[in-house]
């Protein structure tokens, strides 16, 4: 298995692991999984099986698993069921007692990638917020398109620019875009149905959209940890709600608005800075709404019945199917729902 691998056989299931696509992990060890890492399982963190000193032996790139496959992968290895070929790319790894780890409680640096933090200038891009594809279906329809500054309230223009490496853009940004493609412009023109797997690319590139949002805004909130955690694993991560609806008779093909929220977990204080954000934007026909919690906690909130009743849950998923649409909000609606209120607030 070369490093610069771009499809492999799971180490865990045996089913093909795709770089661009889906979370995964690649495991470094020894042959007899003496001592084993898998990496990234999380933000800033791996998965460690076997001795907890480093042997005196060896350590190879022994392949890769699917995020999901992880624990299965190490079981299989540790029983002895591969025969690895001779020819393994050798991995050493590197004491330091000083490691330079970003605090990941804090948003990303305006000028490193904001899903990796990677800070090299030959690697970094500039990624429009609004993807090209979605700038071209916006042009076709009388949108124009002008520069303006930052804010917390952000109009579709090809002056947002998000910093992201180029490793992040061309890779799995790129795969995700090609995916909820169809699925947006489908949803535009007709019901349909909306499978687990749609739910989970739609939930996905909203929290994507948000974050990189956020990340244009004078102040940004989203802890860098998440961002992180969704360049491993591909999907929202846990605390996050993302729900959408129609957006019918639309005078603005889209908007963004993000609303810091400052809210107190059960049996705890109401915290004095912002611990959450909702971002409400439009993408022509389709209104979406991603609540993202900074903390972990139990959080009593509850969405206004009216508009309960007219938003499809995409994350967490909660039915195998979801019918689109259920309902529709007008640019007045859409106002409300950008400013709706937390229990608690």
């Amino acid at each position: 298995m070369a490093p610069d691998w771009k499809r492999e056989p799971c180490l865990g299931c045996a089913n093909l692991v795709k770089r661009s696509r889906g979370g995964w992990v690649e495991i470094v060890g020894t042959r007899s999984g003496s001592w084993l890492i898998a990496y990234p399982v999380q933000a800033g963190l791996a998965l460690q099986a076997g001795r907890k000193d480093v042997p005196n032996e060896t350590i190879f790139l022994l392949g890769t698993s699917h995020l999901d496959c992880a624990h299965e992968a190490a079981r299989r290895i540790r029983s002895g069921d591969f025969t690895f070929v001779s020819d393994l790319c050798e991995m050493y790894v590197e004491h330091s007692r000083h490691q330079d780890i970003p605090p990941l409680h804090l948003p990303s640096q305006p000028d490193n990638c904001v899903f990796c933090d990677r800070l090299d200038w030959s690697q970094l891009t500039k990624e429009h917020v609004w993807p090209e594809w979605l700038q071209r279906q916006f042009i076709s329809r009388g949108a124009r398109f002008a520069q303006n500054g930052k804010g917390r309230e952000v109009s579709p223009n090809a002056g947002p620019m998000a910093s992201v490496c180029l490793n992040c853009n061309t890779r799995w940004m790129s795969v995700l875009e090609n995916d909820v493609k169809p699925l947006i412009l489908e949803m535009w023109k007709n019901p349909i149905e909306l499978t687990k797997s749609d739910q989970e690319i739609l939930a996905t590139w909203a929290f994507k959209m948000s974050i990189l949002f956020d990340s244009l805004s004078e102040t940004p909130l989203i802890p860098r940890g998440l961002a992180y955690d969704l360049r491993v694993s591909r999907k929202p991560s846990q605390g996050v709600w993302v729900t959408a609806s129609l957006f019918v008779a639309p005078t603005q093909l889209a908007t963004a608005r993000l609303r810091p929220l400052t809210l107190a977990a059960r049996d705890k204080t109401k915290p004095n800075e912002p611990n959450g954000l909702c971002v409400t934007f439009t993408a022509y026909r389709v209104i979406f709404q991603v609540v993202i919690l900074f903390e972990d906690g139990i959080f009593d909130f509850e969405v206004r019945q009216d508009f309960q009743e007219l938003l499809t849950p995409l994350w967490p998923i909660t039915e195998a199917v979801q019918s689109w649409p259920i309902g529709g909000f007008d640019d007045s609606a859409a106002q409300d729902l950008a400013e709706w209120l937390l229990h608690g607030q």
